[in-house]
Order: structure tokens, then C-alpha cells, then sequence
């Protein structure tokens, strides 16, 4: 619990925080939630099988959008903290926003 206290915290550095955190896992998650991957292979299972599956490409989402939430967060805050070069905190914090925007039409487009 600590662990993730110091993340929200930005107590990891906004480089590490940033890149190796949220952008790099961001790109994982963004490849689970592309349905050519996991329909062809829901379709082809047993019911018993079908209802798991489809379970796990409901939860894949939601854990999305709560990591992408902590991990603005956690990046706002490394962003506060950090003392190196100016431009870094002003660039995440517009990703950030951009980020959270795209997020928000994203979910209005798919309960639309």
C-alpha cells in the first residue's frame, strides 16, 4: 500500500513515473482492448467459456480507466515535484488533459 501512496505521491520521478508507469503499460492495455483480438476467440468457445471471456473483456476496460486515473494523478504529482528542465511538467500535464479528454469521448462515443 505504500508503494502505490508514494506513486499517487509522484515520490518515483516524473521519468520513471511518465514512461516506464503509465505511457509503456498504456500501449499494453490499449492491445487487450482491441476486440479483433479477443472476439475471433470468444466466438469459437464453449458457453461456460464464453461467459469468462466475456467477463474479461468487460473488466480489461474498467481496469483501464482506473489505472489512467491514478495515473494522471500520480503524474500530475511527479510533475509537481519535478526540478529539471521546465518544459517537462508544462508537456505532461497537457498529455495528461489531452489524455483524460480523449478518455472521457472515448467512453461518451462507446455508450452513445
Amino acid at each position: 500500500m505504500e508503494i502505490t501512496a508514494n506513486l499517487i505521491r509522484g515520490k518515483y520521478g516524473l521519468a520513471k513515473t511518465f514512461w516506464l508507469l503509465w505511457f509503456f503499460p498504456s500501449i499494453l492495455f490499449g492491445i487487450l482492448l482491441d476486440p479483433e483480438i479477443y472476439f475471433p476467440f470468444i466466438i469459437s468457445l464453449n458457453q461456460k467459456s464464453y461467459y469468462l471471456a466475456m467477463s474479461f473483456s468487460f473488466f480489461i476496460p474498467v481496469l483501464f480507466y482506473l489505472f489512467n486515473i491514478v495515473m494522471a494523478v500520480a503524474n500530475w504529482n511527479a510533475a509537481n515535484h519535478y526540478e529539471g528542465f521546465k518544459a517537462w511538467p508544462l508537456l505532461t500535464k497537457v498529455y495528461i488533459v489531452i489524455s483524460l479528454l480523449a478518455l472521457s469521448y472515448g467512453t461518451y462515443i462507446a455508450f452513445a
